[in-house]
């Protein structure tokens, strides 16, 4: 019993396009790429990760590191320390000037030179409970 000639046309087609499409790269996908952080980057992973504290704690401050958008060009880090109405002036001090102490000493590494560090002292804006 013999096949119809279109049967064997359209099988060698289906196996010539499901062999071309094999062969085919498929398309980016960005996100799937390996990504390896600048050194500016890995720095302020780093502080946000030993120096920051993104929750108002016992003494009513946050300290939150971050790039923003001079990080690159500039090399800048930025340090929000905001606190609550309720902390005291002397700790909002103590605290800015022990982070920038310890920036200080930590850029003499040869991994963080030509980092600079920004800080912003801010009142944080806090919503009472009441409204």
């Amino acid at each position: 019993m013999s096949r119809p000639s279109w049967v064997l046309l359209a099988s060698a087609m289906i196996l010539c396009m499901g062999h071309t499409g094999f062969g085919q790269q498929l398309p980016s996908k960005p996100w799937l790429d390996e990504y390896r952080p600048t050194r500016i980057e890995w720095v302020a992973l780093e502080l946000q990760a030993t120096e920051g504290d993104v929750e108002f704690g016992e003494n009513d401050i946050t300290v939150n590191f971050y790039l923003g958008l001079k990080s690159f060009p500039n090399g800048v880090i930025y340090c929000d320390l905001a606190f609550l109405p309720t902390a005291s002036a002397s700790m909002v001090q103590v605290i800015q000037q022990g982070i920038r102490q310890r920036f200080q000493k930590l850029s003499q590494l040869p991994e963080r030179q030509g980092i600079t560090l920004t800080i912003d002292v801010q009142e944080a804006k806090v919503r009472s409970s009441r409204q």
